[in-house]
């Protein structure tokens, strides 16, 4: 009979999978429009464990974006709760969100970078939110921010690999490299939680791959991935656990092998 053996670091694996980051409990979000009320979100409950890659997948205007922004505390639900490490989110002050916050790195499918910087001074900008704007600025315009942060600007961008690139202007670069800045962005904040909206959708197939390699990567290190995806087939190859919406509702969330035809189908029905 086969009997499993579990290393110290599988056991290590598990146990840290074991605790919880983020969770919605019936979460909805609703807008007003010029055509009434539009539900985003409808009755979404789900749990985000530590070290888990989750891609988040679904046609256009399936609630993915709203999603991610409920994770990070940006879109407060209309209904239902959203906790972080326990604490619902609904119950603290703004400010207590932007600590929160603080501890949520975000990846954005346009980079949102600024062409003229060096990557260096891009990546400087992921320290923003850590120390609030006008500290921050200031140690910006002056070129003066402390060692350790300098140092860990020069992790990030050596783990990366484009710490070669570190002077070079954003607007210089390719794509692919562009998004690996925005990455190293969000990493230089020291998150428990990176969220990733589609960080790979105006990327030829060899930079994306590269792009989802080198988050895959960052995950097996112990960090927490959400990403919104458009591939399905991306999807499955990166992934721990696939969640699919459908006008705002989860219709699948489980590991990607069990994504069937059937429920692919289902979720980009026309």
């Amino acid at each position: 009979m086969f009997e499993e053996r579990r290393t110290p670091e599988l056991i290590e694996a598990f146990a840290r999978r074991t605790r919880e980051v983020v969770s919605l409990s019936h979460v909805g979000v609703s807008y007003n429009s010029t055509a009434g009320v539009v539900s985003a979100l409808t009755e979404v409950s789900t749990q985000l464990m530590e070290g888990e890659f989750v891609s988040v997948i679904g046609p256009s205007g399936a609630g993915k974006s709203t999603l991610l922004r409920c994770l990070n505390l940006l879109v407060m639900p209309t209904t239902g709760v959203v906790s972080f490490k326990g604490i619902e989110a609904q119950n603290l002050r703004e400010s207590e969100r932007r600590k929160i916050r603080r501890q949520t790195g975000m990846i954005f499918q346009r980079h949102q970078l600024l062409a003229r910087f060096t990557v260096r001074q891009n990546v400087l900008m992921g320290l923003f939110g850590r120390y609030g704007f006008w500290q921050s600025a200031f140690g910006f315009v002056r070129g003066r921010f402390s060692r350790e942060d300098e140092q860990a600007v020069d992790s990030v961008l050596l783990e990366l690999g484009i710490h070669e690139k570190q002077h070079v202007r954003v607007d210089q670069l390719s794509g692919g490299q562009q998004q690996r800045v925005a990455i190293a962005r969000a990493m230089v904040q020291s998150p428990v939680l990176l969220l990733a909206d589609e960080p790979i959708a105006s990327l030829d197939e060899g930079r994306a791959n590269d792009v989802m390699h080198k988050l895959r990567e960052l995950n097996q290190k112990g960090l927490t991935i959400v990403c919104n995806l458009h591939d399905v087939e991306v999807a499955k190859k990166y992934s721990s656990r696939v969640i699919a919406l459908r006008h705002g509702r989860v219709l699948f969330d489980g590991i990607p092998d069990a994504l069937t035809p059937e429920i692919r189908e289902m979720v980009f029905a026309l």
